[in-house]
């Protein structure tokens, strides 16, 4: 018979649970409780293993075991391990004396447990007496007899008698090894006195540290969740504001208008999306040194957030661009000019006065085409650009021509990304021929879309569209 590495015994030994907390141990096992023969000694630590959760049932009564049921597996397991251990002694020393007296102590292991199961004396005591009892009997069970037992045998099978095998046993087992087991069987005695009273303090205490651990773990999630809400607000401010003005930066206004777009029906045109570039800031750049330059955006940047209403979002778009959203476009005159005004105020950098214009193209929304952010800040960025060909130090307004003409390239561009999707795009090859000898001298490649409702469309229907665009 095989001891299996999983805790268990192959061939008929009975299932155990051998999950004991190493802190509860009313009988720490140690090296000289081998006897050599390693089934036994393996069988010997189970039986010590079900002894200690026994104890730590007492003490802690958490188990979800009843103590008779432990007791019970307790029994079993000593059964089998008995049964086993017997077959060995009577293959080895047959009808022996000793065979039999083990056999016999055996049995009065059963019939003094029983015993103090039946007993009708305080629980109390009952259990003190049964764990010495349990603790000393084991420990005499495989410190002496059965490793008196597994030496004799050991003699026999390398040839003595039985009888000489014993004597040289007991004269091994006598003086200072006797004395050595005696004193460890005293110690152990003394041992399963105490132990339960100090299993139930510690697990006293135990109780008391899983209560601060709790407390202490909600504290720490509590903790935890607030330094992510904080790092999430961080995180945020990161993606949607400036670091050097504090405004708003691209990602921030796309975003704001979209509130704005999705928090309720607006009139046509109510609102104003401008798009602003400072004059010449590149000479100011240069002239002043990018440090004072900095620290000019960031002026201007307070006198502008001084001069533009609560309901207004203003944000750095670029380095020297700006994007101003007004809820209200009705005073989007009176705003532009209040900014022109504070921007000609002049500033003081390093001794040095300086004062800025600037260019902005207004675009205003919503008009029942464009309804998403990006497309009317790029509608924005477009009509700042003619602004800036056109009428520079000024502002320029998307006319509704222009508006027109944008929503139908909008419109074309999905059309034309939904039949690239589609696959309504053919090439037609046109044969290159050399008309002195009608020798085909290659092809030429047609692009051609097979439009579900337009039928066949040239290129010079699409391709326009798409110039100077990713689609491209």
């Amino acid at each position: 018979m095989n001891y299996a590495q999983d805790g268990g015994f192959r061939f008929g030994s009975p299932s155990v649970n051998n999950d004991v907390p190493n802190a509860f141990e009313i009988f720490p096992w140690n090296r000289n409780f081998e006897t050599g023969i390693d089934d036994i000694d393996q069988q010997h630590r189970v039986l010590v293993n079900i002894l200690n959760r026994l104890a730590w049932h007492f003490a802690s009564d958490t188990s979800e075991l009843t103590p008779d049921q432990i007791l019970d597996e307790l029994l079993t397991y000593a059964a089998f391990h008995f049964e086993y251990e017997e077959a060995i002694w009577n293959q080895t020393l047959g009808e022996a004396a000793m065979a039999r007296n083990h056999h016999d102590a055996h049995q009065m292991f059963f019939a003094q447990v029983e015993e103090l199961r039946n007993s009708r004396e305080p629980q109390e005591e009952v259990l003190t007496r049964l764990f010495d009892f349990l603790t000393r009997w084991l420990a005499f069970h495989i410190l002496e007899s059965d490793r008196r037992m597994a030496l004799t045998a050991k003699l026999v099978q390398d040839g003595l008698g039985i009888s000489e095998a014993r004597n040289r046993v007991d004269s091994e087992l006598s003086g200072s090894a006797s004395v050595l087991v005696n004193a460890l069987l005293e110690i152990y005695g003394k041992l399963s006195s105490s132990t339960i009273q100090l299993m139930r303090e510690k697990m006293a205490r135990l109780r008391a540290e899983d209560e601060l651990s709790r407390i202490q773990h909600e504290r720490l999630n509590q903790a935890l969740e607030e330094q992510a809400r904080e790092y999430q607000h961080h995180l945020e401010t990161l993606a949607y504001t400036d670091a050097l003005t504090g405004l708003w930066n691209r990602n921030g206004i796309v975003r704001r208008i979209r509130e704005y777009l999705a928090d309720e029906v607006r009139a046509e045109n109510s609102a104003a999306l401008v798009s602003i570039d400072l004059d010449n800031f590149k000479d100011l750049n240069d002239c002043l040194g990018e440090e004072a330059a900095d620290r000019l955006l960031g002026l201007l940047s307070r006198r502008w957030l001084d001069a533009i209403p609560a309901d207004a979002c203003l944000a750095r778009t670029g380095g020297d661009e700006f994007a101003l959203l007004l809820p209200d476009a009705s005073h989007a005159e009176s705003r532009l000019e209040a900014l022109r005004l504070t921007a000609r105020q002049p500033f003081e950098l390093d001794g040095v006065e300086v004062s800025v214009g600037f260019t902005a193209g207004v675009v205003l929304f919503p008009d029942g085409a464009v309804e998403d952010a990006d497309s009317l800040l790029r509608q924005a960025d477009n009509t700042l650009y003619r602004a800036k060909h056109e009428m520079r130090s000024g502002w320029l307004y998307l006319d509704a021509g222009e508006r027109s003409q944008y929503r139908a390239r909008q419109l074309l561009l999905e059309d034309i990304r939904r039949g690239l999707n589609q696959d309504e795009f053919r090439l037609y090859f046109q044969p290159k021929v050399n008309l002195r000898t009608g020798e085909v001298l290659g092809v030429e490649a047609l692009i051609r879309w097979q439009h579900p409702r337009e039928g066949l469309l040239p290129p010079s229907y699409f391709l326009p569209a798409i110039e100077h665009h990713t689609l491209n």
